[in-house]
Parts: C-alpha cells; sequence; structure tokens
C-alpha cells in the first residue's frame, strides 16, 4: 500500500449482523446478503465484494451504498442489485423506494382539505355493512365506518393507531389466532416503511416502542430481511367479544387513495364462512356476514364523532383561537336554530288553521 494511502474498508461479508438496527435501507442489505448466501449454500453471506463484481461497481462503491450512501443509481445495476441478492416483489420494491425512486428524509404533512377526508369518510360508508377504516402514513386512525366501531371500539380512542394496537395491547393478542404470524407481519410493514421514510421521528418512536416490547423484539431480530408493503388479500381468523368470541375468517382489502397520499384506506370483508371454508363464497352462493347488524347505539355515538372530526378540521392550531372559532359558531347556529324553530312554530299553527272544521253558514 503506498505511504498515505487511506487504508480500505474491512469487507463486511461474514460480519454478524445487528437486527436491532435494521432500519432503512443499509440495514436491510445487509441481511439480504446474509439471507443470499443461505440461498446459494455459501454457509455464510455474500460479502460486499462479490456483491459488488456482480453488480460491475467497486467495491468501495457499494460499501458507501451500504452505510447509507444514495447515488444515482440506473435501472440496470438496481436490477442486477436485486437479481444478485434473490429479492423477492416487495424487497424489489423496498429497493426501488430506497435508491432509485428517492426515499424522503422525513413523511410529508398532507395537504388534502377537509373535503378529501370527508369525501373518504364517505368511501368508508359506503362500505357498510363491511368494516372499514383510513389510516395515515404511520398508521394512525383518521377514519372509520359504524361497522368497524362496533366491532373494534378501540378506533374511537384518542391517538388510536392500528399497529399499536396489533402488537401492543393485549386484547389483540387475544383477538388475532396466530397473533405471532400476524404481528410478524406488521414487523414487515414496518420494515418497508424505514426504507421509504428513514428519519421520520412519528414512525421511528413507533418502531421504537414495538422493539421496547420484549416479544415484538423478539421477532423484530427474527427474519431480518422480510419486508411487506402492505397485507391486501390477507385471510385471517379473529376471535371478537360482539360475535361471542366465534372465531370468523375475514379478508383485509387494502387501498391507496390518490387525493390523501401515503393513507390507506382498509375494508375487511368475510370469507363467507366461520369456519374456515370458504367453497360456498367462492362457488357464489349467497351467504350473511356476522356482523350485518349494527347497534344503533354505535351508529348514533359514531356518527356523532364523524361530525366532531369534520368540525376539528378547518379549525385553527391554537386551543385560543380555536374556542374563538367554536363560539362564534355556536352563536350562529343558535339564531339559526331560534329562526327555524318559529319557522316550524308558524307552519304547526298553519296546519292547525287548516284541519279546523269551518263553521257552517
Amino acid at each position: 500500500m503506498a505511504v498515505g494511502a487511506p487504508a480500505p474498508f474491512p469487507d463486511h461479508g461474514s460480519e454478524p449482523l445487528s437486527p436491532g438496527q435494521l432500519l432503512g435501507h443499509p440495514g436491510l442489505l445487509r441481511a439480504w446478503r446474509a439471507v443470499a448466501g443461505e440461498k446459494l449454500g455459501l454457509g455464510r453471506p455474500l460479502s460486499q465484494t462479490e456483491v459488488a463484481e456482480a453488480i460491475g461497481r467497486s467495491r468501495g462503491w457499494y460499501q458507501n451504498l451500504e452505510r447509507g450512501a444514495r447515488p444515482k443509481m440506473e435501472r440496470e445495476v438496481l436490477d442486477a442489485l436485486a437479481k444478485t441478492l434473490r429479492l423477492g416483489p416487495d424487497e424489489y420494491q423496498a429497493l426501488v423506494l430506497a435508491l432509485m425512486d428517492g426515499a424522503l428524509t422525513t413523511i410529508p404533512a398532507s395537504l388534502a382539505d377537509p373535503t378529501v377526508r370527508r369525501d373518504l369518510q364517505q368511501l368508508l360508508d359506503h362500505q357498510l355493512p363491511a368494516p372499514a377504516y383510513l389510516t395515515d402514513q404511520v398508521w394512525n386512525i383518521i377514519g372509520y365506518n359504524t361497522a368497524m366501531a362496533a366491532l373494534w371500539p378501540w378506533v374511537r380512542e384518542p391517538r388510536a393507531n392500528l399497529i399499536r394496537w396489533a402488537m401492543l395491547s393485549p386484547e389483540a393478542r387475544v383477538q388475532y389466532v396466530d397473533w405471532d404470524h400476524h404481528a410478524t407481519e406488521y414487523v414487515k410493514l414496518l420494515r418497508f416503511a424505514s426504507t421509504r421514510y428513514p428519519h421520520d421521528p412519528d414512525l421511528l418512536r413507533l418502531i421504537t416502542e414495538v422493539k421496547a416490547d420484549p416479544r415484538c423484539g423478539q421477532l423484530w431480530d427474527t427474519d431480518v430481511a422480510a419486508v411487506s408493503r402492505s397485507r391486501d388479500g390477507h385471510y385471517f381468523q379473529m376471535l371478537l367479544p360482539s360475535l361471542d368470541n366465534q372465531p370468523i375468517e375475514v379478508i383485509s382489502h387494502v387501498l391507496f387513495p390518490a387525493s390523501l397520499p401515503g393513507s390507506r384506506a382498509t375494508v375487511i370483508t368475510w370469507a363467507g364462512t366461520d369456519k374456515g371454508d370458504t367453497s360456498a363464497a367462492l362457488a357464489g352462493q349467497e351467504t350473511t356476514a356476522p356482523w350485518s347488524f349494527v347497534p344503533p347505539a354505535v351508529t348514533e355515538y359514531t356518527a356523532r364523532h364523524h361530525l366532531m372530526d369534520e368540525f376539528r378540521a378547518d379549525l385553527p392550531a391554537s386551543p385560543a383561537e380555536a374556542i374563538q372559532v367554536c363560539d362564534a359558531r355556536l352563536r350562529n347556529l343558535r339564531k339559526r336554530a331560534e329562526a327555524l324553530i318559529q319557522v316550524r312554530d308558524e307552519l304547526s299553527k298553519s296546519n292547525g288553521s287548516e284541519n279546523t272544521p269551518r263553521a257552517s253558514a
């Protein structure tokens, strides 16, 4: 080595992985190298040198990639990297988002106005009697229909979050049949999101909470190379108190509304049976979902909260200013209510006089 020349970085071909630190594309690339080595029967991870040679780049270039660099990436190089690492469709999509499409440092604030939220709420309501809900980029619940509130009341709680409930709440561990499987799938969703928003504080906070749980932490450190974009089309079983804790099999359908980027609209449909046999539904036979009846009390409660959400949507951020706006709107509503009552009274008097028999001449 020439005097003064920088020493090359060591080739981390066989260095043990640190699963707890796997966030974003640097950690996933290392995990994918390890899995590729297993698939090839090497008994060790692919080395950085082997990957670099396979994609036609220098070892230093690839080392920088695993250190967090995002160089200009040609499609041919990206495809060669995916092929070398033996990536599946979801892993490939995560790689594209992180290295070619350009990962965003943090999740952008939504530019949607209240009209968009109201229209999406109508979409959820039109799914009845099927439960449906809307989540933002970090799985906070931002909308739901009456069936969803009836079957999963936790969505009505302040700051309700799908992944936080599914992975950390005791009731979810009872309601999900084979909870470990579902928790593993949610871990894959979090890893995928970390490639897109590697430094977003809300996402990192959620991941930190999940990893701090002993059982979830173990799942995070297992199968560390797996990622998933969504749970669209997943069949699963649940035990719900509102349905007498009888196992029901359902399917989740995930939609990505273009009017609210980053959000997910999910519709839960019954698979056609509560015994895991979908033959009747597949044969086109008419079936009735076990949640066809939505209690009126829940419907009224949810409708009221939808109105509250609509009122909150365009209020000022400052609580003091928001209270002033609410007071002004209340005064206006009282005036309108008083005028409406007066009109109703006049109509009642008019209707009463018309129904009074006229005296004979």
